[in-house]
Parts: structure tokens; sequence; C-alpha cells
């Protein structure tokens, strides 16, 4: 049984002996000079003074990208706030390991060790007033994929997807603006966010740009494309419709899970279903409403595939045409909406005639099954629950191994009875 961690967002506050606080308590500083201990920082406000000089106030971090062994993670210092002062974090666990997110392992705890170990080496003032034992999670996502039987088939659904809300659970105005992503809820929750999506195009769109920043001669893409732009990635990917539930702090501890980093990394251990149980949680609302839902799938695919291995032509010019296909491909969707009979009606004699012998041509189906299309397409009802099964003994390759932390030795002792982890 397996489920991806597909996201982590940590905090790691500053120890409370370097931490100033105003006289009511309201506000916080660090007493660090971050520009000193090498942290890039911006100003909020810049001015000249009376020489014309510029100067300026208000030093704060922006959140900054880092590389990491294979990936890269984003990182911000809050040294003056409202809240008590401290470092966030946010990276996936699998891009971290593996480069990518496709499949990947079910804890980030070899992750985070990678990632702590690159703070280390790039910012060692800064990691030495860092409270690591203390480190909170923020957010975490899970995710796990229901695999379809074709690209249509994973349209049909995703477009079905799009109209679902149920209980709590509302549809989001941002669906409409994302075609292969579907979202539920509203993005500021402070509990959870859930989303579904293509993975097979996600990957093919990143592996895209890539490509197009790897022309420009940016050594991190060529390096990252060497591990998405394979064919066993690529393969696994196609026809995924990926369920990610992104798990908030409040929802967290309303679900009585650990805050605390390294004890939660105990509590997963501990609880060896713990992912699939918090996914299963978070999407319950959506499932539920699938009980007695019902939707008709078509094989599209297959059938414009078929017809163009018999119709598809070369011109003069050498290049593929696909207009006869499409046509006949038409012509076909016609009869199974609207009935032979009618397609017949509306249709001149000659032409129908002509469509209806190069469709049998490609011998996919009788004359009396399109004769009879339309009532067999009424019958051709599948419960919705059936099609988005998720099986979570199939989340993975057969030969995928958890890749490991060669500095997981240096943080594992933070884990409670640490003996037993992994």
């Amino acid at each position: 049984m397996h489920i991806q961690n597909d996201w982590l967002h940590i905090l790691i506050n500053f120890y409370d002996h370097i931490i100033i606080s105003s006289s009511d308590n309201e506000y916080h500083v660090v007493d660090v000079n971050l520009v000193a201990i090498g942290i890039k920082t911006a100003a909020r406000v810049v001015y000249a003074d009376e020489n014309d000089c510029l100067q300026h106030t208000e030093l704060f971090h922006p959140f900054e990208s880092v590389a990491s062994n294979l990936s890269g993670f984003s990182f911000k210092v809050f040294n003056n706030c409202k809240f008590k002062p401290r470092v966030e974090i946010k990276f996936s666990p699998s891009k971290i390991l593996q480069k990518h997110n496709v499949f990947g392992p079910k804890s980030g705890f070899h992750a985070v060790c990678d990632v702590l170990t690159s703070l280390h080496l790039l910012y060692p003032k800064l990691i030495q007033h860092l409270d690591i034992s203390n480190a909170e999670i923020l957010a975490v996502d899970y995710t796990a994929s229901a695999r379809m039987k074709s690209k249509t088939e994973l349209k049909q659904v995703q477009n079905f997807l799009r109209n679902v809300a149920n209980k709590s659970l509302r549809k989001s105005n941002k669906s409409a603006s994302f075609d292969s992503t579907i979202y539920w809820g509203s993005d500021n929750s402070i509990r959870l966010n859930r989303k579904c999506y293509d993975k097979h195009e996600e990957l093919l769109n990143e592996i895209n740009d890539l490509k197009k920043k790897a022309g420009k001669g940016d050594l991190q893409a060529i390096d990252s494309l060497k591990f998405l732009d394979c064919e066993s990635v690529i393969e696994f990917s196609k026809y995924l419709l990926r369920f990610e539930a992104r798990l908030k702090k409040q929802w967290l501890y309303e679900n009585g899970i650990p805050l605390n980093l390294w004890q939660f990394f105990a509590f997963e251990r501990d609880n060896s279903n713990l992912g699939i149980e918090l996914w299963q949680k978070a999407f319950s609302p959506l499932f539920d409403g699938f009980e007695n839902m019902s939707m008709k799938i078509y094989n599209d695919d297959e059938i414009l595939n078929k017809i163009s291995i018999v119709h598809d032509k070369i011109t003069r010019t050498g290049r593929l045409s696909k207009v006869k296909s499409m046509n006949l491909f038409n012509f076909y969707i016609s009869i199974r909406s609207l009935g032979y009979d009618k397609v017949k009606e509306i249709t001149s004699n000659s032409k129908f005639y002509e469509n209806l012998k190069d469709i049998l041509d490609c011998d996919f189906c009788s004359k009396f099954e399109l004769q009879n299309l339309k009532s067999i397409d009424e019958k051709n009802v599948v419960p919705f629950l059936k099609l988005i099964e998720i099986d979570f003994s199939n989340q993975l390759p057969s030969d995928y191994v958890e890749p490991k932390s060669n500095h997981a030795h240096i943080y594992k002792h933070l884990i409670p009875n640490f003996s037993k982890a992994s």
C-alpha cells in the first residue's frame, strides 16, 4: 500500500535567546545581521538622504530558490514580524530525491535531511541560530492516482468532475482557467486544498518548458531533462488522473496529527497507512458524493485511430492529411448521438452510403451495430466510482526503489525512539 508525499512546507524558529520582542510582545526581531551571514536581502523602504545618497530601511528576505542535490527548494527568513521569527522552507520530497514527482516516496524524511544539509552548507551561520529539533509542519501534500484506459476517458472523467460539489466541498472558480486541473474549495483555506489533474499533460508541459531553458544554455534544465525526458517515466504517467490533497497545519491539528516535524515522522513510522488515511479523509466529501453517480464512457481514441489507419492520406507535398478521417469520425459521432435513421434522413443518399462504406472498411463495427449505435450508447453507463478506482497497491512501477538520503544519520536522532526510524 502506497501513497506519495509530494510536498512539504515546514518552519524552523530562531532560538529564543536571539529574539528581541517589543514591550507589548506584539512585534519581534532577530538579533542577527542577515547581510553579515550571507542572506540575500531586499529593502521595503529606499530613500535619498540630504546628500542625495540612497539609504534603505526594513530589510527583508524574499523567498529564495536554492539548488539542492537533484532539485531545488525555496526558503524565506522572517526576521522581523508579528509572529515568532523563523525560516520557512517549501519543497517536493520526490523532486529533491529523484528530480521528478510522477511517482515517489511516501515519507518526506529523507528529503528533509537533504534540504537541511544543503541549507547548512550554503548558510552555516544561519543554521546555527535555528531550533531544528522543534521544526514544525505548515503543510503536507499526499497524492494518489487513478489510471484511465485512454486519454479520451481521462478527459471525459475530468469534464464530469468539473461540475461536482458535495456537502462542504465546493468547486472552485479557478477550475475554468486551467484545462488539465480541477480545484475544489478556496485557495485561501486555512485547512486544506484539493485538486485533480492530468499528470501526463503536466509532465509534458514541464519537459517542454525545460527544453526551452536548456536551449538557452540553462545547465540545471539540461540536468533535469535527463530525469524527466525519460521513456519509462513518461510512459508511467500516461492516463494518470492524480488527486492531490494539501493538508495544512490547522487541519492536521484538528485531526490529532503531531505538528512537530520529527514527532510527525515518528507518528508516520508507527502508522504505516497514515498518508492513505489522511488522503481518504480529505477527499471523503468528494468520493461520498460519487456513491450513486454514473456516466457514459466512449472509446473515441480507439475509434479515431482505427479510422485513421485506413483513411489518413499523404499529400503530394508529403504532408499527412487527416481530413477524410476526421470527417468519417464526425459521421460516426453523429450516428451515435442522433441515430442511424436521423443521420440518413439529413444526409444526401450518395454521401451517406459513401461514408457508411468507408466506416465499414475500417472493420471495427458492423452495419447492424451502426444501426443500433444510439441505443447501445444509451446503455454504455458505468458507475463513477468504478472509473476512478484508486489502487493504493499499484501507485509505483514494479521495480521502484525508494531513494534514501546520504545524510539521514545526521538527523535520525531527532525522531523519537529513532532506532525504529528507517
